[in-house]
Protein backbone atom coordinates (compact mmCIF):
# COMPACT_ATOMS: atom_id res chain seq x y z
CA UNK A 1 0.00 0.00 0.00
CA UNK A 2 1.84 3.52 -1.05
CA UNK A 3 0.45 7.12 -1.91
CA UNK A 4 1.06 8.36 -5.22
CA UNK A 5 0.85 12.19 -6.39
CA UNK A 6 0.38 12.66 -9.56
CA UNK A 7 3.06 16.41 -9.29
CA UNK A 8 5.55 13.71 -8.70
CA UNK A 9 5.31 11.96 -11.66
CA UNK A 10 6.76 12.56 -14.84
CA UNK A 11 4.85 13.16 -18.45
CA UNK A 12 4.94 9.59 -20.53
CA UNK A 13 5.24 11.14 -23.84
CA UNK A 14 3.95 9.89 -27.40
CA UNK A 15 6.88 10.94 -30.03
CA UNK A 16 4.17 10.47 -32.77
CA UNK A 17 1.42 12.79 -31.20
CA UNK A 18 1.52 16.59 -31.97
CA UNK A 19 -0.82 16.95 -28.85
CA UNK A 20 1.89 15.14 -26.98
CA UNK A 21 5.09 16.94 -28.40
CA UNK A 22 3.08 20.84 -27.79
CA UNK A 23 2.37 19.66 -24.49
CA UNK A 24 -1.28 20.39 -24.94
CA UNK A 25 -1.95 16.71 -23.78
CA UNK A 26 -0.29 15.35 -20.98
CA UNK A 27 -0.19 12.19 -19.74
CA UNK A 28 1.20 10.95 -16.21
CA UNK A 29 1.28 7.08 -15.44
CA UNK A 30 -0.07 6.73 -12.02
CA UNK A 31 0.35 3.30 -11.71
CA UNK A 32 2.37 0.93 -14.31
CA UNK A 33 3.49 -2.33 -15.26
CA UNK A 34 6.87 -0.61 -17.07
CA UNK A 35 7.60 0.51 -13.01
CA UNK A 36 6.21 -2.72 -10.80
CA UNK A 37 2.66 -2.17 -11.27
CA UNK A 38 0.65 -4.86 -11.60
CA UNK A 39 -0.68 -6.86 -14.44
CA UNK A 40 -4.67 -6.59 -13.63
CA UNK A 41 -4.69 -2.69 -14.51
CA UNK A 42 -2.79 0.64 -14.45
CA UNK A 43 -3.89 4.41 -14.26
CA UNK A 44 -2.83 7.52 -15.81
CA UNK A 45 -3.26 10.99 -15.21
CA UNK A 46 -4.34 13.21 -18.09
CA UNK A 47 -4.41 16.59 -18.57
CA UNK A 48 -5.73 18.78 -22.16
CA UNK A 49 -5.30 21.94 -23.18
CA UNK A 50 -8.72 23.71 -24.23
CA UNK A 51 -9.04 23.89 -27.98
CA UNK A 52 -7.42 20.39 -28.62
CA UNK A 53 -9.02 18.25 -31.09
CA UNK A 54 -8.36 14.65 -32.03
CA UNK A 55 -9.50 14.70 -35.12
CA UNK A 56 -8.25 11.20 -36.34
CA UNK A 57 -10.20 8.02 -34.74
CA UNK A 58 -8.78 5.92 -32.06
CA UNK A 59 -9.18 2.45 -30.16
CA UNK A 60 -7.59 0.21 -27.69
CA UNK A 61 -7.14 -3.41 -27.29
CA UNK A 62 -8.29 -3.25 -23.94
CA UNK A 63 -10.66 -1.68 -22.02
CA UNK A 64 -10.71 1.74 -20.51
CA UNK A 65 -12.66 3.43 -17.37
CA UNK A 66 -12.14 6.98 -17.25
CA UNK A 67 -13.34 9.56 -14.50
CA UNK A 68 -13.42 13.47 -15.77
CA UNK A 69 -11.40 15.38 -12.87
CA UNK A 70 -12.47 18.42 -14.28
CA UNK A 71 -13.40 20.48 -17.48
CA UNK A 72 -15.41 19.45 -20.94
CA UNK A 73 -14.89 17.70 -23.76
CA UNK A 74 -16.92 16.39 -26.92
CA UNK A 75 -16.37 13.07 -28.17
CA UNK A 76 -17.79 11.36 -31.58
CA UNK A 77 -18.53 7.62 -31.31
CA UNK A 78 -20.23 5.93 -34.56
CA UNK A 79 -21.42 9.37 -35.71
CA UNK A 80 -23.17 10.66 -32.69
CA UNK A 81 -21.76 13.38 -30.43
CA UNK A 82 -21.55 13.16 -26.60
CA UNK A 83 -20.49 16.44 -24.70
CA UNK A 84 -19.58 15.36 -20.75
CA UNK A 85 -17.55 17.28 -17.83
CA UNK A 86 -16.10 17.02 -14.47
CA UNK A 87 -18.05 14.27 -12.83
CA UNK A 88 -18.79 11.92 -15.52
CA UNK A 89 -17.77 8.13 -15.79
CA UNK A 90 -16.86 6.54 -18.75
CA UNK A 91 -16.45 2.67 -19.63
CA UNK A 92 -14.66 2.33 -23.17
CA UNK A 93 -15.38 -1.73 -24.15
CA UNK A 94 -11.92 -2.99 -25.92
CA UNK A 95 -12.24 -2.07 -29.84
CA UNK A 96 -14.58 0.59 -29.07
CA UNK A 97 -13.65 3.53 -31.41
CA UNK A 98 -13.88 7.34 -30.96
CA UNK A 99 -14.04 8.91 -34.47
CA UNK A 100 -13.14 12.62 -32.72
CA UNK A 101 -11.99 14.22 -29.38
CA UNK A 102 -12.02 17.73 -29.01
CA UNK A 103 -11.56 19.46 -26.22
CA UNK A 104 -13.81 22.51 -25.19
CA UNK A 105 -12.45 23.72 -21.33
CA UNK A 106 -9.44 22.52 -20.08
CA UNK A 107 -9.46 18.76 -19.11
CA UNK A 108 -8.33 16.94 -16.82
CA UNK A 109 -9.20 13.03 -16.75
CA UNK A 110 -7.85 10.08 -14.94
CA UNK A 111 -8.00 6.48 -17.09
CA UNK A 112 -7.61 3.31 -16.25
CA UNK A 113 -6.79 -0.20 -18.42
CA UNK A 114 -7.92 -3.56 -17.90
CA UNK A 115 -5.80 -5.30 -17.86
CA UNK A 116 -2.84 -3.46 -17.82
CA UNK A 117 -0.90 -1.86 -20.42
CA UNK A 118 2.41 -3.77 -21.37
CA UNK A 119 4.29 -0.60 -22.51
CA UNK A 120 3.92 3.01 -23.47
CA UNK A 121 1.77 2.62 -26.65
CA UNK A 122 1.21 -0.64 -27.89
CA UNK A 123 -3.05 -0.54 -27.14
CA UNK A 124 -3.23 1.93 -29.72
CA UNK A 125 -5.04 -0.01 -32.53
CA UNK A 126 -3.84 0.40 -35.96
CA UNK A 127 -5.75 2.22 -38.70
CA UNK A 128 -6.34 -1.08 -40.26
CA UNK A 129 -7.57 -2.88 -37.10
CA UNK A 130 -9.82 0.64 -36.51
CA UNK A 131 -11.27 0.01 -40.27
CA UNK A 132 -12.04 -3.69 -39.17
CA UNK A 133 -14.04 -2.98 -36.05
CA UNK A 134 -15.78 0.45 -38.17
CA UNK A 135 -17.13 -2.52 -40.60
CA UNK A 136 -18.54 -4.63 -38.03
CA UNK A 137 -22.50 -5.50 -37.91
CA UNK A 138 -22.39 -3.83 -34.40
CA UNK A 139 -19.11 -1.97 -33.01
CA UNK A 140 -18.55 -1.53 -28.92
CA UNK A 141 -19.47 1.79 -28.41
CA UNK A 142 -18.09 4.13 -25.15
CA UNK A 143 -20.42 4.55 -22.39
CA UNK A 144 -21.39 7.19 -20.15
CA UNK A 145 -22.63 7.81 -16.35
CA UNK A 146 -23.27 10.39 -13.93
CA UNK A 147 -23.59 9.29 -10.32
CA UNK A 148 -27.00 10.54 -10.16
CA UNK A 149 -28.19 8.02 -12.69
CA UNK A 150 -26.81 5.25 -10.09
CA UNK A 151 -28.14 3.87 -6.71
CA UNK A 152 -26.30 3.70 -3.74
CA UNK A 153 -25.63 -0.03 -2.45
CA UNK A 154 -27.30 -0.67 0.57
CA UNK A 155 -25.78 -2.37 3.78
CA UNK A 156 -22.66 -0.32 3.96
CA UNK A 157 -20.94 1.12 6.59
CA UNK A 158 -22.12 3.96 8.80
CA UNK A 159 -20.98 7.25 6.96
CA UNK A 160 -20.43 5.39 4.11
CA UNK A 161 -22.21 5.73 0.13
CA UNK A 162 -20.93 3.59 -2.67
CA UNK A 163 -21.93 3.39 -5.47
CA UNK A 164 -20.38 1.30 -8.46
CA UNK A 165 -20.56 2.99 -11.59
CA UNK A 166 -19.45 -0.06 -13.88
CA UNK A 167 -19.19 -3.74 -12.96
CA UNK A 168 -17.32 -5.42 -15.81
CA UNK A 169 -14.85 -8.88 -16.06
CA UNK A 170 -12.11 -6.20 -17.04
CA UNK A 171 -12.91 -3.92 -13.84
CA UNK A 172 -14.65 -2.17 -11.35
CA UNK A 173 -15.02 1.25 -10.82
CA UNK A 174 -16.79 2.92 -7.98
CA UNK A 175 -17.64 6.22 -6.61
CA UNK A 176 -17.29 6.66 -2.93
CA UNK A 177 -18.04 9.22 -0.27
CA UNK A 178 -17.57 9.40 3.22
CA UNK A 179 -19.00 11.44 5.67
CA UNK A 180 -16.44 13.21 8.30
CA UNK A 181 -15.43 10.86 11.07
CA UNK A 182 -16.93 7.71 8.87
CA UNK A 183 -14.74 4.39 8.71
CA UNK A 184 -15.12 2.16 5.89
CA UNK A 185 -13.96 -1.09 5.77
CA UNK A 186 -12.90 -2.87 2.22
CA UNK A 187 -12.60 -6.73 1.77
CA UNK A 188 -11.37 -7.41 -1.81
CA UNK A 189 -9.08 -10.57 -1.35
CA UNK A 190 -7.33 -10.99 -4.67
CA UNK A 191 -8.04 -7.74 -5.98
CA UNK A 192 -5.94 -4.82 -7.01
CA UNK A 193 -7.38 -1.68 -6.58
CA UNK A 194 -6.20 2.06 -6.52
CA UNK A 195 -8.15 4.82 -5.01
CA UNK A 196 -8.01 8.94 -6.25
CA UNK A 197 -9.00 11.01 -3.05
CA UNK A 198 -11.28 13.60 -5.26
CA UNK A 199 -11.90 15.99 -2.28
CA UNK A 200 -10.79 15.33 1.35
CA UNK A 201 -8.42 13.88 3.42
CA UNK A 202 -7.88 10.35 5.26
CA UNK A 203 -5.93 7.98 6.82
CA UNK A 204 -5.95 3.94 4.75
CA UNK A 205 -4.91 1.27 7.47
CA UNK A 206 -4.03 -2.71 6.17
CA UNK A 207 -2.79 -5.07 8.22
CA UNK A 208 1.12 -4.12 7.81
CA UNK A 209 1.27 -0.31 7.29
CA UNK A 210 -1.12 3.19 7.46
CA UNK A 211 -1.14 6.50 4.96
CA UNK A 212 -2.64 9.66 5.01
CA UNK A 213 -3.82 10.93 1.54
CA UNK A 214 -5.30 13.96 0.67
CA UNK A 215 -7.41 15.46 -1.80
CA UNK A 216 -5.82 14.81 -5.46
CA UNK A 217 -3.29 11.86 -4.34
CA UNK A 218 -3.82 8.32 -5.05
CA UNK A 219 -3.61 5.07 -3.26
CA UNK A 220 -2.72 1.87 -4.25
CA UNK A 221 -3.91 -1.38 -2.52
CA UNK A 222 -2.70 -4.79 -3.95
CA UNK A 223 -3.79 -8.21 -3.36
CA UNK A 224 -0.93 -8.46 -0.55
CA UNK A 225 -3.71 -6.25 1.57
CA UNK A 226 -6.41 -8.11 1.95
CA UNK A 227 -8.27 -5.34 3.81
CA UNK A 228 -8.73 -1.65 3.31
CA UNK A 229 -9.76 -0.17 6.18
CA UNK A 230 -10.35 3.98 5.42
CA UNK A 231 -10.98 6.36 7.76
CA UNK A 232 -12.44 10.04 6.91
CA UNK A 233 -10.65 13.08 8.63
CA UNK A 234 -13.39 15.12 6.70
CA UNK A 235 -16.16 14.48 4.54
CA UNK A 236 -13.81 12.69 1.42
CA UNK A 237 -15.06 11.80 -1.97
CA UNK A 238 -13.49 8.67 -3.95
CA UNK A 239 -12.86 7.22 -6.96
CA UNK A 240 -12.10 3.30 -7.13
CA UNK A 241 -10.60 1.26 -9.81
CA UNK A 242 -10.68 -2.34 -8.80
CA UNK A 243 -9.34 -5.22 -11.01
CA UNK A 244 -8.81 -9.14 -10.09
CA UNK A 245 -5.34 -10.44 -9.49
CA UNK A 246 -3.51 -11.81 -12.99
Amino acid sequence: MYVVDPRDIDPTVNRSSADHRAGRQVHRRILTAMRGGPASLDLGYNHSAAGMDHARPYAYDRDEFCYTVAGNARMVNGGEAVDFGGGMFMWRPAGAVTERFTVTSAYNSICGFGPARVDAWSHLLTPEQIAAQQALPVCPIPQFRNVDEVQPLAGTDDGVTLRVMFDTPAMTMSHIVLDAGARACFQQAARDRVYFVESGSLRATSAAETCAVTAHQFLVVTDRSHSDVLDARERCTIICWSAAIR
